[in-house]
This record gives structure tokens, sequence and C-alpha cells, in this order.
């Protein structure tokens, strides 16, 4: 099963960038393409990354980062773990990066 075809990326992600991980959560719900880009020939490294929930229409959004990973943990109480999406971001053109933490799903 080809997850993200070239007809499935979008934005950076569809041309012009080299696929450099893939990431799933545990259910195998949500999916995350990592790439990365130089528009100035190796001076500078984009990131781009791109999270689907697999199986819907379109229901995608376009990250700046060089990486992402999924996990679960039991946030609100002890019978429902939630399935959390981190990632880091650096946005082109800027020189500070931020780590985001959150909770995606139900």
């Amino acid at each position: 099963m080809n997850l993200f075809s070239d007809a499935i990326r979008v934005g950076p992600l569809s041309s012009g960038c080299q696929i450099i991980g893939l990431a799933m959560d545990p259910q195998e719900k949500w999916a995350l393409l990592t790439a990365i880009s130089s528009p100035d020939g190796g001076k500078t490294i984009n990131g781009h990354m791109q999270l689907n929930l697999l199986g819907a229409e379109v229901k995608n959004q376009l990250l700046e980062g060089h990486c992402g990973c999924f996990g679960e943990a039991y946030i609100h109480n002890p019978q429902h773990k939630s399935t959390l999406f981190s990632y880091f971001e650096r946005k082109a053109g800027e020189s500070t990066s931020k780590i985001y933490f959150s909770e995606i799903g139900n």
C-alpha cells in the first residue's frame, strides 16, 4: 500500500524534495511523511512534514520541521489511552526551533 503516492502528497512534498521518513501511530490511523529540500543548492536544508489521517478524503496538515513521532499515554483517566503527536518545528528563514506535543484523534 502506497500511503503517500505523488497524488496524495501536497505542498512542498509533492515535488522537489527528498523523502526521509515515515511514521505511524500505534493504531495506524495517522501517518507522518517527512522530507527535506534545499532551495539554494545545499546552503540551507528546509524540513517539510505532512500529517495525514488515513482513510479520510482530505485530512492532512503541512508542518515545517525535520522530525516527528507518535505515542500513547493515559492523560485524562486510567481507562482512556490518548494518541499523542510530537514534532520539532523549524520554519524556513528562522533561527529558533520549537517542540510541540499534542493529543490527536478523538
